[in-house]
Order: C-alpha cells, then sequence, then structure tokens
C-alpha cells in the first residue's frame, strides 16, 4: 500500500474518500464489507525486500508481508480520526460493493524474510493510512483548490 496505489483498492478508497469529504467535496463513503481482514504493508518497504531477495546467489521464496492483520473498519477508524471527523457520520455500507466470493482474511508469514534477508515491515498500519490520508488531502486540495479549513483556495 501507498499514496499511489490505485483508488479501485480500498485503502486508497478510504484515504480519498476521507480527504474528499474532509474538503467538503463528498458527503459520503460507500463501503463493502468493513469485517474483512487483510496483512497491510507498506510498499517502499516491499521494495526493499525485493531488493534484498535479488542480492541472493541462488533465487528463493519468500512471503513478503507484516504478520499483522487489520480489519478494513480500523483502516477507516484511523483514516477518520486522522483528520478529526467520526466515521459514523459519513461511512454507509453497500451491499452491492460485498465480493460474492469475499476472502475473510488473509494474512502473511515473513519468518522466513526476516531470517534469511533480514528484513522486517517497520511502517506502522496507524502511519501507512496516515500517510495515504494526509497525500490525498493535498492532491485534492491541489486539484479543487478546496482547503482543510473550509472554502477555496485564492
Amino acid at each position: 500500500e501507498s499514496p499511489r496505489r490505485g483508488l479501485e483498492f480500498v485503502t486508497r478508497k478510504v484515504s480519498d474518500g476521507v480527504a474528499r469529504i474532509k474538503l467538503g467535496l463528498d458527503s459520503e463513503l460507500r463501503l463493502g464489507n468493513l469485517d474483512a481482514r487483510r496483512d497491510w504493508g507498506y510498499a517502499r518497504e516491499y521494495v526493499d525486500a525485493i531488493w534484498r531477495m535479488l542480492q541472493g546467489a541462488e533465487p528463493r521464496d519468500y512471503v513478503i508481508g507484516t504478520g499483522v492483520q487489520h480489519s478494513v473498519r480500523s483502516c477507516v477508524e484511523i483514516a477518520f480520526r486522522r483528520v478529526g471527523l467520526d466515521p459514523a457520520d459519513f461511512v454507509r455500507v453497500d451491499p452491492g460493493l460485498i465480493r460474492p466470493a469475499e476472502v475473510d482474511t488473509l494474512l502473511a508469514d515473513p519468518a522466513k524474510a526476516r531470517e534469511e534477508l533480514g528484513w522486517t515491515a517497520r511502517t506502522s498500519f496507524a502511519g501507512l493510512i496516515e500517510e495515504m490520508v494526509d497525500a490525498d488531502l493535498e492532491a485534492q486540495e491541489r486539484l479543487s483548490g478546496a482547503r482543510r479549513g473550509g472554502g477555496r483556495a485564492r
């Protein structure tokens, strides 16, 4: 995950939606399964893991992840807290957005990467989501002219 992730992915949908709500550009965020749990990590750190893999003499398979799960609901709570808003006022569950073949939980075991590559995820989930919200706030301010304090930039 990162601020560059596509808007079709839930973490970016949340961070962009929260930014748009904070700036008065939208009034709600429609999501599907808030209880889905994932092992989300920071793309920049995953690139470091890939680089470390490429330094080995022989190709090997590794699982890269944080080893910690978070729910979509937790992502939403962190994002709204970042901008000082209550998600209950803006989030709407849309049954049409729930995937029929939803995988309820995904969790990596990065032990081999830690042991053989010396790699571990360092960015907290909250820190990652906050960085994404901040980046989307800045992007939406540039695109729309809206400002966090309300109104438009001059």
